[in-house]
This record gives C-alpha cells, sequence and structure tokens, in this order.
C-alpha cells in the first residue's frame, strides 16, 4: 500500500477454538515485528545495492584513468623518447664532434633507450591495449608470456573451449585478477611453475591460476597479502563472479575465478 508490499499473517486455530482478545493482540505484535524485520532487511538490500553500484562505478573510473594515463604515456612520453633517442644517435655519430662528447652523447642515448622500455612497460602495465583491442585471452597469452620471460619461473598458458570476448568489465576483472594472482606467485610463492587456464564453455568462463609453490593458509593471510585477496574477490563480486582460492602450507595455490555468461560480446 502506497508503494510499500503488504502482506498477510494467517493463524489458524483447533474446530471450536476461538482466539481472545490476547491471542489477537499477540498476533498482532509478531505481525508488527516481522514487519519490522522485512523492512530491515529491504533497507539492507539496497543498501548493499548501492554499495556495489558505487565501487562498480569507481572501480570503471579507475579503470578509465588507467587507460587515459597508458595512453598519454604511449603517445606523448613515448614518442618524445623516442625523438630524443635518434637526436642524440645523430649526435653521436657525428663525425665532426670530439670523441668525448660523443661518448657522453653516446652514454645518454642508451639512458633514454632505458627509460623508454620502462615508460612503455609502464604504460603496458597500466592498461595494455590488447585487452581493449583483442580481449581478455591474448591479454592473458601477453601477461604470462611476460612472466616467462623473468627466466625464474616456468609459465605456461592453456585456452580450452571456443574463444570469445566478454562484456568489457568482465575482460577487465579476469585480467585484474589474474595479474595479482601472477604477482603473488612472483613475489611471494617461491614458485618455479606456474599454469594459467581459461576455459570458456557455453554458459561459463573458468580462470585458474595455479603454482607449485609453498602455499599458505588463506584465512591467516595479512598485510599486502591479505589486501590483494580482498580485492580479487572484490573484483569477482563487480561481475558477479565467484573466486575460490585453494592453498595450504607446502602444497601450492590454486586461485579459480568462474563466471556465469550470457550472451557473447560483439566488439
Amino acid at each position: 500500500l502506497d508503494g510499500r508490499d503488504f502482506g498477510v499473517l494467517v493463524a489458524t486455530t483447533r474446530a471450536g477454538d476461538q482466539l481472545d482478545d490476547t491471542d489477537q493482540q499477540l498476533l498482532q505484535a509478531v505481525a508488527r515485528e516481522m514487519g519490522v524485520a522485512l523492512d530491515n532487511v529491504r533497507l539492507q538490500a539496497a543498501e548493499r545495492k548501492g554499495l556495489q553500484d558505487y565501487v562498480l562505478a569507481v572501480t570503471a573510473a579507475q579503470e578509465d584513468e588507467r587507460k587515459r594515463i597508458a595512453r598519454d604515456l604511449h603517445d606523448d612520453a613515448a614518442q618524445s623518447l623516442v625523438l630524443l633517442s635518434r637526436g642524440l644517435g645523430r649526435l653521436a655519430s657525428d663525425n665532426g664532434l670530439p670523441e668525448p662528447q660523443a661518448a657522453e652523447a653516446e652514454y645518454l642515448r642508451e639512458m633514454v633507450r632505458g627509460t623508454l622500455e620502462s615508460v612503455r612497460r609502464a604504460s603496458r602495465d597500466l592498461r595494455p591495449a590488447v585487452l581493449d583491442d583483442l580481449g581478455l585471452a591474448p591479454a592473458l597469452e601477453w601477461l604470462v608470456g611476460r612472466m616467462a620471460e623473468l627466466k625464474t619461473i616456468e609459465a605456461e598458458f592453456v585456452v580450452a573451449g571456443e574463444r570469445r570476448r566478454l562484456q568489457p568489465d568482465q575482460e577487465v576483472a579476469a585480467f585484474r585478477i589474474a595479474q595479482e594472482a601472477l604477482k603473488n606467485v612472483e613475489k611471494h610463492s617461491g614458485a618455479d611453475a606456474v599454469t594459467v587456464t581459461l576455459s570458456f564453455s557455453d554458459r561459463s568462463l573458468v580462470l585458474e591460476v595455479i603454482d607449485n609453490g609453498r602455499g599458505f593458509e588463506p584465512t591467516a593471510a595479512t598485510g599486502h597479502a591479505k589486501l590483494g585477496l580482498l580485492g580479487m574477490r572484490e573484483r569477482a563480486e563487480l561481475v558477479t563472479g565467484r573466486l575460490n582460492i585453494a592453498s595450504r602450507p607446502g602444497d601450492g595455490t590454486t586461485v579459480a575465478f568462474e563466471l556465469t555468461l550470457d550472451e557473447p560480446f560483439e566488439r
């Protein structure tokens, strides 16, 4: 009534019995308490929905900012460093330049090259263009390939099922979960092998990051490790996915993210 939900509390008696005033007052009190409880449940649900919408909006804004900064680094800073490197290269190769100055120019050119690579790496870490352009599977393949380049951890990427594009927020969530899981493998696990598996089916996507490291007790995680786990869970929940972390000391770790899919996203 008046935009509010309406319910009926029905009480039955045995044949021949009747409710007296005390019984009716008791039932009215019970009905009022049930109404208050239902109102509280609705309010809590609305608050959770509002909080989820807020976190989703903040996360989207963060990703947009990452994309903008990555684009600026690539288009402005990186291009300027490329031009500077070329100019120093021409200066270093100028036959009329004294040897000390030519050597200094070559030294500065090498410094610029190193800075350029750092800028490009930062741009890719912030928001790899392959994620937006080609999708989740190629982005994860790139991410795992970067870990393999470290030579300290044997990294493998496996795709099962037919690859397809997902909704942009779903692809970002899965990528960030994998990125955080691999960062944990590199920094904390002590593993020498990790496998990232991406499994597509008609109605679901399953992402698994499995390492052979020292393992840990998930409920006992503290500090940055705990924040990382919370961040992955939050990412999963924002796209109505499920995250499971299976680990125990001495037995490696499996991070599994499962997502129920609707219709595929067509870029």
